[in-house]
């Protein structure tokens, strides 16, 4: 017991003085005698270990095997606090290239490696040996050059991290599967040979999970303090200031008269979850519009998002009314209303983003939606748009059938999709904004949306209702202002629907893929009007990534106030793309559509399913490019003892020769040489040793090659 208190000591004093020093090495010397101490404290004789670990990976090593004795809850303290401290010791030099073993990865100079590992990956149809390099930002999956002399890194961001896990079906192999699952939906499968290796991979991704370890230690400070002398500087009220002035004066005439831009919020003394500035009718002074905000649930009063330049109507959005079962009503609220119609001749359309039920429900809540008889002049309109949890439950489906988790056969594909409900949200948030856009177009009639809080459905339909009506929106500079006002600034929870405030229960419920339906729905008009719009699927695909990628501060949030509070500490997303724009590299090409030709019409694109299509260059990223594998006989290492390592059945959706979808029919074959599953018309040869794929029918079988005993499942 002494002994192990004295080791403890030792262990702590290392980490102690290992944090005074900024030289690498000797943080690394440091750390290292912090991993010996934790092993000698965790050794069953309590002897210093042997010159046999003294190498870093053997180290790591050793430390995999620790923590592998039990399960992640149970891991020793210290262990982790070792592990935790060597991650911070450990930076390999870069200079935007990583060189460390076969292969070349691009990086941020100022990136921190913190373990790479081979591992064996199915690329383009062939098994190919690659390697797994983990930062502080990202895992990059990296082929093996001299296999594949031209190839693309694929880039999983730690923020994108839900879940890790490891299983093994190798029937008694050394070899481990990895499963990487997604907060997006996806999921990844990496075959690493080496069983410690596995663990300890595990361990290092699972102490970089947003919910292990504190805001303040998010890549995006550090990708601030790296970056922020070479990327301009352009603040909210920057871009709120001119994008409002901006809207006001193209209204134009008497039109422009009509609104201003209140400061009632400022120093959010009203709400957090509103923007310091906004646009509001003149007539409507500061102490009213404190007033409106008391009749708003989170006191998210009505705001003006657009004016039409020719007409004079406004789109509006805000929160649900406080009505409630005793059905308040507010003198103000009605006043208000009356304000932002054209003419007191012409109706206000109030859109509820919910189904009607879901408004009715809320009355019980103390919220609701508003009384006809009090508003004369007020139609209403239910978008019947599901809630985030709806959303959520239909990506899951659609990512499980794309991405093959669950065998189906070719006729069941088509009835999966329908029953994912994935186009159908698709295309109900486009007709609802098509009719919005009619009704300020065609109707000249002034529209307020609202949903339950405001900050989802709301700002779904109203930013795409001022893409159709905006050719501005529909340039490069457009899209960011519009990304601020009606996303960030309009209190999008970007930090919980992304789940980038971490994965605890409560926050888990939260996540949802709001902002992705909003950018694929600007996806299906871009592909029917393509000349319309300067930027391409490309910059939308970059957008999508952003909130994962953990550069930006944008997405780390979730109200105007909390972003206000890391706004001098965090690159903004329009400060990010701004500056990818003026480098003149690869991302202005493409981020910019050459075909793009302005015009000042509005868009009403289609919204019938023949004339919509899934997002795949999105959806299906990953699993488009890299699958994973076990073994390949000619290119990857022999297994130990000449036994082939067998590819688990469930992870095998196609024959690997002819890419045919296994069935209830089409039955799986494992090959008895190399251990990988065919159909049966690729795995029809008899052997000595059994069935055998038509790529190893003519290869002598591997001294002490065996037939399994059950190698074949349907």
């Amino acid at each position: 017991m002494k002994k192990q208190q004295k080791i403890l000591q030792t262990l702590h004093e290392s980490l102690g003085e290992m944090l005074k020093w900024r030289d690498v090495s000797t943080r690394k010397e440091h750390a290292r005698e912090a991993l010996k101490a934790t092993m000698v404290m965790h050794m069953r004789n309590g002897e210093k270990p042997n010159e046999v670990v003294e190498s870093d990976n053997e180290l790591l090593s050793y430390l995999g095997k620790l923590l592998r004795d039990g399960p992640t809850h149970e891991r020793p303290q210290d262990v982790s606090a070792a592990l935790r401290v060597w991650m911070d010791a450990v930076n390999y030099e870069t200079s935007g290239v990583y060189h460390e073993g076969p292969g070349k990865l691009a990086m941020l100079p100022f990136e921190k490696v913190l373990l790479h590992i081979p591992v064996l990956l199915l690329y383009e149809g062939a098994f190919v040996q690659s390697y797994m390099v983990v930062t502080d930002a990202k895992i990059s999956l990296l082929i093996n050059p001299n296999i594949r002399e031209h190839h693309e890194a694929v880039e999983i961001p730690i923020l994108l991290l839900k879940n890790i896990s490891i299983f093994e079906e190798c029937r008694g192999e050394t070899a481990s599967i990895l499963e990487l699952s997604m907060k997006n939906g996806w999921l990844v499968h990496i075959c690493v040979p080496d069983l410690d290796q596995v663990v300890l991979t595990r361990s290092v991704l699972e102490a970089f999970l947003p919910s292990n370890y504190s805001k303040e230690n998010f890549f995006a400070f550090k990708y601030h303090n790296e970056m922020r002398d070479r990327i301009p500087r352009r603040t909210v009220e920057d871009v709120l200031d001119e994008e409002y002035h901006r809207i006001i004066k193209q209204a134009g005439g008497a039109s422009s008269s009509r609104w201003r831009v209140t400061s009632a919020n400022e120093n959010f003394n009203i709400s957090d979850t509103m923007p310091e500035k906004s646009i509001v009718p003149w007539s409507i002074s500061d102490d009213q519009v404190s007033e409106l905000a008391n009749f708003r649930i989170n006191k998210r009063f009505p705001m003006v998002s657009w004016i039409h330049p020719r007409n004079g109507a406004a789109l509006v959005r805000s929160s649900q009314p406080t009505v409630g079962l005793k059905n308040k009503t507010s003198e103000i609220d009605e006043k208000y209303m009356r304000k932002i119609a054209v003419s007191q001749d012409l109706y206000t359309a109030v859109v509820d983003a919910r189904p009607f039920k879901n408004a009715v429900a809320n009355l019980a809540n103390g919220g609701g939606y508003i009384s006809l008889k009090n508003y004369p002049k007020c139609k209403h309109v239910n978008a019947n748009i599901p809630n985030i949890h709806a959303m959520t439950a239909s990506l899951y489906k659609l990512r499980d059938l794309l991405t093959g988790s669950s065998p189906t056969d070719d006729g069941d594909w088509l009835p999966k999709l329908h029953a994912s409900n994935w186009v159908r949200h698709i295309q109900r948030i486009l007709q609802i904004s098509i009719h919005i856009v009619f009704m300020l177009d065609r109707e000249a009639t002034t529209v307020l949306v609202h949903c339950t809080n405001g900050w989802d459905r709301t700002s779904q339909i109203v930013a795409l209702s001022n893409i159709m009506l905006d050719p501005y929106y529909r340039t490069l500079k457009g899209f960011l202002a519009l990304h601020e006002k009606d996303w960030a600034s309009g209190a999008h929870k970007f930090g919980e629907r992304v789940g980038s405030l971490g994965s605890d229960r409560h926050r888990a419920k939260g996540v949802s893929p709001i902002f992705l339906q909003f950018l694929e729905c600007v996806v299906q008009i871009l592909r029917q009007f393509p000349s319309a719009f300067e930027y391409t699927e490309e910059f939308l695909r970059h957008v999508a990534n952003s909130p994962w990628e953990g550069k930006v501060g944008t997405y780390m949030v979730n109200t105007p106030k909390e972003r206000c509070d890391i706004e001098n500490h965090t690159i903004s997303l329009t400060e990010q793309i701004e500056y990818l724009l003026s480098e003149s590299g690869d991302h202005a090409r493409e981020f910019t559509n050459e075909g793009y030709e302005a015009t000042q019409s509005v868009l009403y694109p289609s919204s019938h399913p023949k004339d919509l299509s899934l997002w795949l260059s999105y959806h299906c990223l990953i699993d488009r490019r890299v699958k994973l594998s076990l073994r390949h006989p000619e290119r990857c290492a022999p297994s130990t003892g000449g036994r082939p390592r067998w590819y688990p059945d469930k992870l095998a959706e196609t024959c690997l020769s002819c890419r045919t979808l296994f069935t209830i029919v089409t039955r799986r074959h494992h090959c008895r040489q190399c251990g990988y599953i065919f159909c049966g018309a690729c795995s029809y040869k008899k052997t000595s040793i059994g069935r055998v794929c038509t790529t190893c029918i003519h290869k002598e079988p591997e001294k002490g090659d065996l037939s399994e005993t059950a190698g074949e499942n349907a």
